[in-house]
Formats: C-alpha cells, structure tokens, sequence
C-alpha cells in the first residue's frame, strides 16, 4: 500500500492511495481540516471495502 502526492492543477495537490499499482482512492487536497478528515475516514473506508474484495475473490479461487 502506498499514499502518493502528486501536483495538480495551479499549486494544488492530489493525494492517491494505491495498493499493488492500482488506484484505490484519490483526492485533491485542501487546507481545511473537516474537509482532510473526512477525505481520510473516506479513503479508509475505500480500502478496507478494496481488501474485503480482494479476500472474498480469494475463497472463491482455487490455486493449485
């Protein structure tokens, strides 16, 4: 899992989570503080649901 920022459009920043070279969640950044909150709580909500997927495919598939 890596958290990435990269610049954006003016001075503005754009913060991605990714796990194994996908996208997961991203967002631009904002100095307001409800606003980062609730971007984070959001992004880990995305990523728990990403992984729960990603565990669920797991039982169905059978590796031999």
């Amino acid at each position: 899992m890596s958290i990435s920022e990269e610049l954006s459009f003016a001075r503005n920043t754009k913060l991605i989570i990714s796990i194994d070279n996908e996208t997961i969640y991203e967002f631009m950044a904002k100095p307001d503080e409800e606003y980062i909150n609730n971007m984070v709580e959001k992004s880990a909500y995305e990523t728990y649901l990403y992984l729960k997927n990603l565990e669920k495919q797991n039982k169905y598939f059978t590796q031999y």
